[in-house]
């Protein structure tokens, strides 16, 4: 993929026909996402973190806009709930 970047400029790509958010082939705008992060063009800025028992909270922060970046919520396997 032939993209044009900087550290001065945003980095620009070949005009494409499709839009990101193809559910049915991820993968080609995921390599974008992470050309870009590899080129230093995007920053994946973590502004909240918290389980997702939390979800109220990060919500919230995000509405009033307290959150810079993302907001990722952790999910993990109840311990009581282990049928391996």
């Amino acid at each position: 993929m032939n993209r044009r970047c900087s550290s001065r400029t945003r980095c620009t790509l070949p005009v494409r026909p499709s839009t990101f958010g193809d559910a049915d082939e991820p993968g080609p705008d995921l390599a974008v996402l992470l050309g870009f992060v590899a080129d230093g063009g995007l920053s994946p800025e973590i502004g909240w973190r918290g389980s997702w028992e939390r979800f109220d909270e990060a919500i919230q922060a995000l509405l009033e806009r307290r959150v810079p970046g993302k907001a990722v919520l952790d999910v993990e396997p109840d311990s009581q709930d282990r049928s391996a």
